[in-house]
Order: structure tokens, then C-alpha cells, then sequence
């Protein structure tokens, strides 16, 4: 491998064992005093040219630890996951590998199979399903339900791959996955995460309070056009909208939506909205009302 081959890899680190195969330590240290590497922690450097990132921060402590992966919410965010909080690099080593690192927390495990580790280039880093699984032994259970279905949402991991992750880590020892079971336990059966935490947000208050369950993205043909519903129920024609970051949207959404219901209105649907003002008791009150009306 090139040094620049190397460096790509690496997203523009190098560690000082690497320089010294592609020239003298002499040498490494005139490019590191002539500004050509830069000091990142002991040991590691960036090539000058590369602009600095937070993933630069994990690399580099992935590289100087020799060993584990990138985990937690460090993990969290470099999968792309939503709503996972903090910019903190994390690492999980393999027991009995000690590691410190300043800066750096460094967490222990007695389980971390090889298929628990994904790459990314040359960085070690917990799959999606085992880093929601460690993710629920810090967090809280709304904060890992929002990041489990917005991980599924984007097609990152799927409900059963982070059971079986977590039946694994619990046949092993571990006994904090509370969270885990409890999210488990509160899925909608047959639901998705839908395109938002909005759209399931009505999904569990439609659940909870016993009303039978809409189906999800469903697609609708008018005379003016095609469109794709949140939620909705198809024999009683009623449509249910969860409107997003309200204080976002275009005039051209703006009126996209209205000229969209009432084309479905016009085709005998009743469009119901909602958005983060809604209260569930109004909500629930009206789709009731609306379910009664439209079965007879």
C-alpha cells in the first residue's frame, strides 16, 4: 500500500510506526517540524492539506489503541444514526486489553465478536445493532426509541438484528438491557418506524387507546393525482397527516398540501392533521368520531 493509499484510508492520519516504513525516522521528524505532519496525539499525525473533522477524532484514537472498535454514541454517530446526543469519542476494548487514552473513554467488554465490527476504511466501529444495544445501557428509553427507529428508518439495522444482538450480549453476562425489553415490548405489532417519529407517535396513541390500526404510507390514485398517505384507512377514506418541523415549511409546501387535500376531499377522503401542538385527547377524540361516521 502507497502512502497515499494509506492516507485515504486512514482519512488523512498516519501513525509514526507507518512513516517509518515509507522513510527514516530523521526524516518523519523534519516533515512533522516542517509543518508536512501534524501532531494530532502521541504518535498520530495528519497530513497537511487535510482539513480537520470530529471523525479525525475517533480515527486517531482508534489508531493509537491498536485494538477494540469505536463504540457508543461516538459509534452512534459515525453510522449516521438520528438523535444521538454528544460528539464524545468513545472506544470498547476486548477484555483483558487494558487501554487510557486522554480524552478518550474507554469502555471493557467481555463479548465483542467479530461480527459485532463493521469498518469504515481502516476505523473499527460496532455495527448499528450492537451499538443501539450499548446505547441502551446509558440512555434514556425514549432516546434510544427514537435512535432505533429512525436506525430502521434508514435501512442502518433492522428490529431483529438488534434483538439477536441483544439475546447474544445477555446470554454472555450482561444483565442491562431493561431498555431493550422494554422498547421490544412497547412495539406496535405489524408497524413500522414510518417516515418519522411523528407518524409513530400516532401510531402508539391510535394503539393505546384500542382504535384499530391505520396502515402506513399508503398510496391513493385521484383525478388530479397520485399521493402516498401517512397513515390512513382506506375503506372509511380517512387520511392522517403529521406535519413536521412546521416552522420549515416552504410556501410551495404550503400549498403542495393544500392543493393535495383537496383533491383528496374531493375523492370523498377526510384529511386529518396533525403536527407537535396536536394534544392526543383532541386527536383521538376526532379520529374516533371520524371511524364511528364513516363505518356506517
Amino acid at each position: 500500500m502507497t502512502f497515499d493509499e494509506l492516507g485515504r484510508r486512514q482519512w488523512g492520519l498516519i501513525t509514526w510506526q507507518q512513516l517509518l516504513t515509507f522513510m527514516t525516522a530523521q526524516q518523519a521528524r523534519d516533515e512533522i517540524a516542517g509543518g508536512r505532519l501534524i501532531v494530532v496525539r502521541r504518535g498520530i499525525y495528519r497530513i497537511a492539506g487535510v482539513v480537520e473533522q470530529w471523525r479525525h477524532r475517533p480515527m486517531a484514537a482508534y489508531l493509537a489503541a491498536g485494538i477494540g472498535a469505536a463504540s457508543g454514541t461516538c459509534a452512534g454517530r459515525l453510522l449516521g444514526m438520528q438523535s444521538v446526543p454528544g460528539q464524545r469519542v468513545e472506544l470498547v476494548v476486548p477484555r483483558p486489553h487494558v487501554v487510557r487514552l486522554s480524552g478518550v473513554k474507554v469502555r471493557t467488554s467481555n463479548f465483542l465478536p467479530s461480527h459485532h465490527v463493521d469498518c469504515l476504511d481502516a476505523l473499527a466501529v460496532t455495527t448499528p445493532a450492537r451499538t443501539i444495544c450499548d446505547l441502551s445501557a446509558t440512555l434514556s428509553r425514549p432516546t434510544v426509541a427514537r435512535i432505533l427507529r429512525s436506525a430502521v428508518r434508514l435501512d442502518l439495522t433492522s428490529y431483529d438484528a438488534v434483538w439477536r444482538v441483544r439475546e447474544e450480549v445477555r446470554a454472555r453476562g450482561r444483565r442491562r438491557t431493561t431498555v431493550i425489553d422494554e422498547l421490544f415490548e412497547g412495539l406496535i405489532v405489524g408497524a413500522e418506524p414510518g417516515d418519522s417519529d411523528g407518524e409513530y407517535k400516532l401510531l402508539e396513541w391510535i394503539a393505546g387507546a384500542g382504535l384499530p390500526l391505520p396502515k402506513q404510507q399508503l398510496w391513493v390514485v385521484t383525478a388530479g393525482g397520485r399521493y402516498c398517505l401517512d397513515l390512513g384507512y382506506r375503506e372509511e377514506k380517512i387520511d392522517l397527516e403529521w406535519d413536521s418541523d412546521l416552522h420549515e415549511r416552504t410556501p410551495d409546501d404550503v400549498e403542495y398540501d393544500a392543493a393535495r387535500d383537496v383533491e383528496l376531499e374531493l375523492s370523498g377522503w377526510f384529511v386529518m392533521r396533525a403536527s407537535r401542538l396536536t394534544k392526543k385527547y383532541d386527536f383521538l377524540r376526532r379520529l374516533r368520531s371520524a371511524l364511528e361516521r364513516r363505518s356506517l
